[in-house]
């Protein structure tokens, strides 16, 4: 399915109708030397970096992506969202804005 994204978005039908069996092969060995990019992996890893950054603790990828189970659980409320990036003292958040960058409050 990435594939057809990568490919300009296409459903998967217009995938199989448009390629075959050879170019599949040729894609597989492609990826497998040089995978397409996952947005939500790309995101996750950044998100987790700036929350290990920010609060000291160890966050992995996976907790900042999207699953079929994280769609069941409850939602996390603005509050928790905000507890990620504020360490266990309870200090300020770490402000990444640019220096001449006015603090909203």
């Amino acid at each position: 399915m990435r594939l057809c994204l990568a490919l300009g978005g296409m459903t998967f039908a217009e995938f199989l109708r448009r390629i075959d069996e050879y170019e599949l092969e040729l894609w597989m060995a492609f990826e497998a030397g040089e995978p397409i990019p996952q947005p939500w992996r790309q995101t996750g890893r950044s998100i987790a970096s700036m929350a290990n950054l920010a609060s000291g603790k160890k966050y992995r990828e996976e907790q900042f992506m999207p699953t079929c189970k994280s769609a069941i659980r409850q939602l996390q409320s603005p509050e928790d969202m905000l507890s990620v990036f504020t360490n266990a003292k309870g200090k300020e958040l770490i402000d990444l804005r640019p220096k001449n960058e006015p603090k909203q409050p």
